[in-house]
């Protein structure tokens, strides 16, 4: 197998394998499923995402606004929220995140201070408001969550969301992979 030598980050020569072992043949059946695999999720993501919009028009806000909600919502055991866990949690830039809570701050939606530990760190937590508005948009949304997760009935989606956090950090590790062989 043929070696490349690529400067690493500190610029001493590193050494990098140009094509990864092979782990085994797949058949062209394995190919086909691993594709239809992949579209599938792809179409999941774009109809989610539509999804979103939608509820997040309903609140009066952009989509990126719902997601911050939604990740603060999910988040906040109490004690607000750091910017860098929304920003982990959506995979987006803390930069983003906190331009976008200013803006929800601004609408009533969100509260911001600094960490009484480290004045630093910016905690964001729901309003009251945020709370109610938000609660009402779940309970509407509860016959969408039946209908698109009624055929998972035998299953257990704890099961389900176990597989496909495995997959997700599968596919995180070789993004990250082929992002520093670039």
């Amino acid at each position: 197998m043929a070696v490349r030598r690529r400067p690493s980050i500190d610029g001493a020569a590193a050494s990098k394998p140009q094509k990864p072992k092979a782990v085994g043949r797949i058949t062209a059946s394995q190919r086909d499923a691993f594709d239809e695999f992949l579209w599938n999720i792809l179409s999941i993501s774009n109809f989610f995402e539509e999804i979103s919009f939608a509820w997040a028009q309903m609140l009066g806000v952009n989509v990126h606004q719902w997601m911050i909600l939604m990740a603060i919502r999910d988040l906040d055991r109490g004690n607000g929220v750091s910017v860098t866990g929304v920003s982990a949690k959506l995979h987006a830039d803390p930069s983003f995140v906190t331009q976008q809570s200013k803006n929800l701050e601004k609408l009533g939606f969100l509260r911001r201070a600094n960490s009484a530990e480290d004045a630093r760190v910016v905690l964001m937590s729901l309003t009251s408001k945020a709370s109610k508005e938000i609660g009402k948009l779940l309970a509407a949304q509860e016959p969408a969550k039946k209908s698109i997760f009624c055929d998972l009935e035998g299953h257990s989606l704890d099961d389900v969301n176990a597989k496909l956090s495995l997959l997700r950090e599968k596919f995180q590790r070789t993004a990250k992979r082929l992002a520093a062989e670039l």
